[in-house]
């Protein structure tokens, strides 16, 4: 008990700390800037949809953002600040375990963090009602808003278009051909037939049709209105609208659709074509007036997405993965300013936080098929680097909670789940280890 009430004491004396920097104050305040003043300064698509998507994606992002930034500076000026300014002699001649100082600080910068995104959390949801006022919009203009953006959906993807024999067989006759070189590591070979064999599936010629079928989960919920997302590319430029027809395999369902190429598309699908428990089919035709080959890029097959809750537990789920990263944020700041000087320990945490926004960047060099910018005697050690980098930041990455939210797409209990666990107890947890030991071998009095 005496362990949690010194952690409680200074917890609340790194929360004045806190309260009493320029620094923070400033970030605090550009938040509710950003909150207040981005929605306006952002030119969306002119439709409510989109205004709400700004408000959703942009501007919490933007928050969130600020909130890491905010958090790497106070924890990183809660250790060696409190060093330089000789207050922490006087904590450490106390009976206070150097654990206890590492968790208190953590803990209060986490307590920031809380209060701040929930006051910005409730900021953008007042905003958001308010714009959603009788006087401000109609009873079909708030309707569409509830199904296609203030809701709760979960994407579930089709069966593949191509099996797994089908890639192998290209990589192995790749091989052979000596189309590939010898040094290309097989994983990337892997993929990159499957990119081939899944664009040849994907591509629906004139007059031609591509079937996607789609298998829901048991609990499915009846009554509700299915969507189809999804996007198409042409294999001629310069097209403004491309034609087609979506029908279901026992023809209940038809509807001819006049799209833009690489644009997402959304299609409602009404819930008596869902058919029974069975499998969901969905033909796409090609009845475009010109001979144009339509094509399903590779990188985003169709998804059909399902009602799964409300948008109000959707926000909660949100804002609560963006905590999680807060709290490794708030981890990373502390120990970088138990390991270095405050200059030194901003940097190191700054340069962690744009690896770490790097990941997908590093996540494809760790699968390219040739490093072709790397020297040539480089690039098996530098293929190995990267692997090794990707693993390490993979358990903390994850999709963005915010596009789903303004998408309409569920963030899980799993996916929050698997966040706290990979950033707050494994990756704030391995940060805590070495920045508690550090404090412990830190001779405080020979500082400052």
């Amino acid at each position: 008990m005496n362990s949690i009430r010194r952690i409680s004491v200074i917890a609340a004396m790194t929360v004045r700390a806190a309260v009493r920097s320029r620094v923070v104050l400033t970030l605090l305040g550009l938040i509710f800037f950003v909150i207040l003043f981005l929605p306006a300064s952002i030119r969306g698509d002119g439709t409510v949809e989109g205004y709400v998507r700004i408000l959703l994606s942009y501007t919490l992002g933007a928050a969130a953002a600020l909130l890491s930034l905010t958090s790497l500076w106070a924890g990183c000026a809660a250790v060696s600040g409190e060093i330089r300014a000789r207050r922490m002699h006087v904590l450490v001649t106390r009976p206070v375990r150097r654990a206890e100082i590492w968790l208190g600080t953590w803990l209060g910068l986490v307590a920031v963090n809380a209060v701040v995104l929930a006051a910005a959390g409730a900021v953008t949801w007042g905003i958001l009602r308010w714009n959603m006022r009788p006087s401000q919009l109609d009873a079909d203009e708030t309707g569409r808003l509830r199904r296609e953006v203030l809701v709760a959906r979960r994407a579930l993807p089709p069966r593949p278009l191509i099996d797994a024999r089908e890639v192998r067989g290209l990589a192995e006759r790749w091989r052979r051909e000596d189309r590939i070189s010898g040094e290309a590591d097989r994983s990337a070979v892997l993929e990159a037939a499957r990119r081939t064999l899944r664009n040849r599936a994907g591509a629906v010629g004139p007059g031609e049709s591509v079937r996607w079928t789609f298998d829901p989960p048991r609990a499915f919920p009846p009554g509700r209105p299915l969507h189809l997302r999804y996007e198409l590319a042409a294999s001629e430029l310069g097209l403004v609208r491309i034609r087609g027809s979506w029908r279901t395999a026992d023809g209940s369902f038809e509807q001819q659709v006049e799209i833009r190429p690489r644009v997402e598309e959304t299609l409602t699908i009404p819930a008596a074509a869902a058919g029974g428990s069975g499998p969901i089919e969905l033909s796409f035709f090609n009845e475009h007036d010109r001979e144009v080959t339509l094509l399903f890029p590779h990188e985003s097959d169709p998804e059909l997405m399902i009602y799964e809750t409300t948008f109000e537990v959707n926000f909660l789920r949100a804002l609560l993965t963006v905590f999680a990263h807060l709290c490794l944020m708030s981890a990373v700041g502390v120990a970088a300013g138990t390991l270095f000087t405050m200059p030194v320990a901003v940097f190191t945490s700054s340069w962690l936080l744009l690896l770490l926004l790097c990941g997908g960047f590093v996540s494809d060099l760790a699968r390219a098929p040739d490093l072709k910018g790397i020297p040539r005697a480089a690039r098996p050690a530098a293929r190995v680097y990267f692997k090794v980098l990707d693993a390490a930041l993979s358990p903390l990455r994850g999709g963005d909670p915010l596009s789903d939210l303004s998408s309409g797409v569920s963030v899980t209990w799993t996916e929050v789940g698997g966040r706290w666990s990979s950033k707050v107890l494994l990756g704030g947890g391995a940060v805590a280890l070495i920045g508690i030991g550090a404090l412990r071998r830190k001779e405080i009095a020979a500082l400052g």
